[in-house]
């Protein structure tokens, strides 16, 4: 228990202070407005090649809208699940730390 209790504490800062910064990101992050490719703002019916790993593929204006809005919310959903099991290890962490030091 004696290493166990710093891992928790040690990983669960890092994984709060990931999941706040993953999440002050995701609210302050607009999706209003239309999407853009290469910098460029999209119109209805635009179509924008993308490129990675070497393969290209295209995203109509429908397309990377969704792209947009799904961007805000998975971040939302990631920095708020890495903030609460963050908590939770911090909490399980100083918990083990007064129980060892009551028992000495």
């Amino acid at each position: 228990m004696l290493l166990v209790t710093p891992l928790m504490l040690t990983a669960g800062f890092g994984a709060s202070f990931a999941g706040t910064v993953v999440l002050i990101a995701g609210l302050v992050t607009t999706s209003d407005g239309p999407p853009t490719c290469d910098g460029k703002v999209m119109r209805p019916g635009d179509q924008c090649v993308i490129t990675v790993n070497e393969q290209r593929s295209s995203a109509g204006y429908e397309e990377m809208t969704r792209r947009n809005e799904s961007t805000q919310r998975d971040s939302l959903i990631i920095g708020g699940s890495c903030l609460g099991g963050g908590v939770v290890l911090l909490l399980g962490g100083w918990g083990l730390m007064r129980r060892m030091s009551a028992d000495h």
